[in-house]
């Protein structure tokens, strides 16, 4: 999908937040409450079955600062990084960018809506309630959950698996230091 660079301006400017970039990305990061969203704005010719039209996309990174900042700890990288829990993608098809600008601050303030009524306590619980096979980073979000949570338990038999050799279903990249940073944490919001 291409990004269409011109309307990041017209399209947050009423938002507020701020035009990120790094090497390879450009993305819009909005602060709202206990959020951070990092959104990028994209559009592909619709291809539907009358090949007309356009499909434009909000693509979401959705991070909470609180978990974020477990998460970041328990990874060894700084807590200002945001570590993204939920990663959205929202489309929708218009027949051209007339008025691009509306159809995507509407997508965006949808999405900003939908994250905001999020019960956060339900969101951890179920992070923490089974370790995901994969990907790493939910994986991680699992520990960051066990320690908000501060399970104790669940983190200790991780450990001593893991002191035994053991990865259980976990990813190659989570290590035992991981798992003992994850135990610290949770002994201090205990």
């Amino acid at each position: 999908m291409e990004q269409p660079l011109k309307y990041y301006e017209t399209v947050f400017a009423p938002l507020g937040g701020q035009l990120r970039r790094d090497r390879a990305d450009k993305w819009w990061e909005l602060d709202r409450g206990d959020f951070i969203f990092e959104i990028e704005l994209a559009w592909e010719h619709a291809g539907f079955d009358d090949d007309s039209g356009l499909k434009l996309a909000v693509e979401c990174a959705v991070s909470h600062k609180e978990l974020s900042k477990i998460a970041a700890r328990i990874c060894g990288d700084p807590d200002d990084v945001p570590q993204t829990f939920r990663y959205d993608q929202r489309f929708v098809k218009v027949e051209s960018l007339s008025g691009a600008d509306l159809v995507y601050r509407k997508m965006i303030e949808e999405e900003v809506e939908s994250i905001l009524k999020m019960d956060m306590q339900m969101v951890v619980k179920e992070f923490a309630g089974s370790c995901p096979d994969q990907p790493t980073m939910r994986q991680i979000m699992h520990l960051a959950s066990l320690a908000w949570l501060a399970d104790f338990a669940t983190l200790m038999d991780y450990e001593k698996i893991f002191e035994r050799g053991y990865h259980m279903n976990f990813a190659p990249t989570i290590n035992r230091e991981m798992i003992q940073r994850a135990m610290e944490i949770a002994f201090e919001r205990a």
